[in-house]
């Protein structure tokens, strides 16, 4: 594929929808926005960059069996084949180095570029932490916070996949998505609210000299207190 003769077909379809509706009476106005438009003002030049190849490192089956990630990480971990079998995820050298950090429990900053396995750097460190800790005890073990709704969606998404790789097995450890999009009350709010926040609603209908009308009352713990 001509990625250039890509972006001139591209360019041509936006330009003709933009003179679709510009409309001037006036000859040097007409002139000027031509001449602009063939400068393209509004359009920049082709980019063409080349992603980084990062440096490999072991795959999680290999770290599971060395007993560095839970027996169970190397069967959620998996990626799927064209032919419907599954391989082992391998693993870049960054998210090696951020598993090791977290498994020191010290905290940690990663930036690497799109397409970098960034999801992995905490999800995998997650799933270890939770499996070898108690995964039934019930409790919030883990708050994943993200900038947009959008990405909420498709990482909730992404681990329910990864949760789908053991065959016959239920994944031992739960997961609730809150993106304030839910109805409320409701079964995901109200957990959200009483495992993550500490806060349990309870409704209350509140006489009034004017009008009726719901009122939610909140109990709040004193450590809720304290944070909120």
């Amino acid at each position: 594929m001509d990625v250039f003769a890509l972006r001139d077909r591209v360019i041509e379809d936006y330009r003709g929808y933009v003179q679709s509706f510009l409309r001037m009476a006036d000859t040097r106005i007409a002139q000027f926005v031509g001449q602009r438009l063939d400068e393209g003002a509004l359009w920049p030049d082709p980019l063409v960059q080349l992603s980084p190849a990062y440096e490999e490192g072991p795959t999680v089956d290999e770290l599971a069996f060395g007993a560095q990630l839970h027996p169970l990480c190397a069967e959620i971990f998996r990626t799927r084949n064209r032919d419907g079998t599954s391989r082992s995820i391998r693993l870049y050298r960054h998210q090696l180095q951020a598993i090791e950090t977290a498994a020191r429990r010290e905290p940690y900053v990663l930036t690497t570029g799109p397409g970098s396995g960034k999801s992995l750097t905490y999800l995998i460190p997650i799933f270890d932490h939770v499996l070898k800790n108690d995964p039934g005890s019930g409790r919030v073990r883990a708050i994943i916070v993200y900038p947009m709704n959008a990405l909420i969606n498709s990482q909730d998404e992404a681990i329910r996949n990864l949760a789908a790789n053991l065959s016959g097995e239920t994944l031992p450890l739960t997961q609730k998505r809150y993106t304030g999009q839910e109805s409320c009350p409701g079964e995901q709010c109200a957990w959200f609210n009483e495992r993550v926040l500490g806060v349990r609603h309870s409704w209350a209908r509140e006489a009034s000299p004017h009008q009726g009308g719901q009122h939610m009352g909140s109990t709040y713990p004193r450590e809720a207190q304290a944070h909120l």
